[in-house]
């Protein structure tokens, strides 16, 4: 028989025969000792903790992504975004966000609001522009000149702002509406609306 040379210290020692002096067969039993402690001894308690801390964090997680996302839009809805497009030389062509596309003739200046476009297409004209908008019935597009208000849902036309007066030349589908301002006169003929100031 072999022997199996152990180094041992004299921690080692003294704990070994702490248990050799305390030792008894059977009094430890394992089972009993977890009754003691009062916690189930079982893998569906430990998954159902897990599966609540898992939850608790998901909802703090969410409710930080929510509250975030309504700052950061509350914010954005209280600054304006003016953009302002012109047109200096030639016909210039561009494209609105939502996907209507405005002519604009040399020295035309179209201007709206970024940040509420998507809900309200509504756009301040000074000039000669060609439109082609895009049809959408719960958000009229407006064109505003220093004369009148054209307001269309989807069509093809164009609008001549002058000095004195506002042309408006339907191409295609149904002319809009031009409510009256200040004392103008209005007349309509063959898909054209004019409106001159009095």
């Amino acid at each position: 028989m072999q022997e199996n040379n152990i180094n041992l210290t004299s921690t080692d020692e003294r704990s070994l025969q702490f248990v050799a002096r305390h030792y008894r067969q059977g009094a430890f039993d394992a089972g009993q000792a977890w009754s003691k402690l009062d916690i189930p001894c079982t893998s569906s308690y430990y998954r159902r903790r897990v599966i609540a801390i898992a939850a608790a964090v998901i909802v703090i997680v969410g409710s930080a992504f929510v509250i975030r996302h309504l700052i950061n839009s509350s914010s954005s809805l209280a600054e304006p975004h003016p953009v302002t497009l012109a047109c200096n030389d030639a016909n210039t062509t561009y494209l609105l966000p939502d996907d209507s596309r405005v002519t604009l003739t040399r020295g035309a200046r179209l201007t709206y609001d970024m940040s509420t476009f998507a809900e309200k297409r509504d756009i301040t004209l000074d000039g000669r522009a060609f439109f082609d908008v895009t049809h959408n019935e719960s958000s009229p597009f407006t064109v505003n000149t220093d004369v009148a208000t054209v307001t269309v849902l989807g069509t093809r036309f164009a609008v001549n702002d002058e000095s004195q007066s506002t042309i408006v030349q339907v191409q295609e589908g149904k002319g809009g509406d031009m409510p009256q301002r200040n004392r103008d006169t209005r007349a309509r003929h063959n898909g054209h609306c004019h409106r001159q100031r009095t």
